[in-house]
């Protein structure tokens, strides 16, 4: 079993690798796009766009299907759409078709992310499984910070239409060894298709307050994404190579303290590990208030150390989190994944938009977070008691 869980947690590995890396590889990308195709720059940044919404929207009826049909089927699936989509952009000639190849590629991906966290929650229980969703978000993080180095080079060298084929190359890949080597995780309880249906899964309460915990988090650092390059690079003039440095550094931040998820879990309970990740994004983003409140971020580590430490936090919150929100759902774990998954994107993508068309100042970025990070602490705080790991 031992063996059996390792290796599914490869496999979940690789399939939520199709997140990051479907976002991020084509960034470098999208300037040469809209000169290539001779559209504003403005458009051809719908390509990420179109891109996320699918990501987020499409896991909702994939972690469904997952739970009838098992997790290497639907992720398979979600791997032949993706590479089609990718043949499809190699080979546009216009915007409007590229864009319907990253809406073909965002429901692609939306599969494989969904049985990725469903197959950690097939595979683990409590503590265990919070370690693997720390696993999960180190990942997310990692490849968020190297894609655009790893497709830079074949960009400038061979034009944009590389960075598709690399999609294509990447899928083909993950779709032989996932067809040849990953195992069913998904085990058929005695009720069967009833367990499956999105009611239960939306009138669940106990899952409510962590499934919030995961999209505030979410938000927390979608929002960071939106403000970062107005306060850096526009206020304080930071060039874009020293932006890039700074914004890679706090992911390798996450990336780490995502790491010691497990050991922190093991001393001090999941709940306990939760509720520190908490406040701490509560005492950063209360910093980061009244440094831009009381007079103005004149520094660049004025803003960078609130954020990076509320980051921590962050990775200390998510993944403990969403395993108590998965916690009720053995034998509904797609659709509670799919469902929980596309709360997450959709509400985040919101508040981010919104903290940014509002100026996107540090001192509402902080003061949001601030409040809601607060209340959620003294909520669970309360629940602390019910739970013993």
């Amino acid at each position: 079993m031992i063996q059996t869980s390792r290796t599914g947690m490869i496999f979940a590995i690789t399939l939520v690798s199709f997140s990051p890396l479907g976002i991020d590889l084509a960034l470098p990308a999208v300037d040469m796009v809209a000169t290539d195709l001779n559209v504003r720059a403005e458009r051809a940044s719908l390509l990420v766009s179109f891109f996320l919404i699918t990501l987020g929207a499409g896991q909702v009826p994939f972690g469904r299907l997952s739970d009838r049909w098992g997790r290497k089927t639907v992720a398979l699936c979600g791997l032949s759409i993706f590479t089609s989509g990718s043949i499809i952009a190699a080979l546009s000639q216009n915007l409007p078709v590229l864009l319907v190849a990253r809406v073909v590629q965002g429901v692609g991906a939306s599969a494989t992310t969904v049985c990725a966290f469903a197959t950690v929650r097939d595979l683990y229980e409590g503590r265990d499984a919070a370690r693997g969703y720390a696993g999960l978000t180190a990942t997310l993080n990692l490849l968020t910070s190297l894609a655009p180095l790893i497709s830079l080079g074949p960009i400038l060298l061979f034009g944009w239409r590389s960075v598709f084929w690399l999609y294509v190359v990447l899928g083909c890949v993950a779709a032989i060894v996932t067809g040849s080597g990953m195992t069913e995780t998904l085990r058929h309880s005695r009720s069967g298709r009833q367990a499956i249906s999105f009611r239960l899964v939306i009138r669940n309460r106990r899952a409510w307050l962590p499934g919030v915990i995961t999209v505030v988090g979410l938000s927390f650092l979608m929002s960071h994404v939106g403000v970062a390059p107005v306060v850096l690079m526009n206020r304080l003039g930071l060039h874009e190579s020293t932006f890039t440095l700074f914004f890679t550094a706090n992911a390798v931040v996450i990336i780490f303290a995502s790491l010691v998820v497990a050991p922190m879990t093991e001393g001090f309970g999941t709940a306990k590990v939760t509720l520190a990740g908490l406040l701490l994004m509560f005492f950063c983003s209360s910093v980061l208030a009244v440094i831009d409140g009381v007079g103005s971020i004149n520094s660049p580590l004025a803003y960078v150390l609130p954020v990076a430490a509320g980051s921590v936090g962050f990775s200390w919150s998510y993944g403990t989190a969403q395993a108590f929100a998965l916690e009720e759902f053995a034998s509904a774990a797609g659709t509670a994944s799919g469902v929980l998954g596309a709360l997450q994107m959709c509400i985040a993508a919101l508040v981010s938009g919104l903290v940014s068309a509002s100026g996107a100042t540090p001192f509402l970025f902080g003061a949001i977070f601030a409040v809601v990070t607060f209340f959620l602490a003294i909520i669970w705080n309360a629940r602390l008691r019910e739970t013993t790991w």
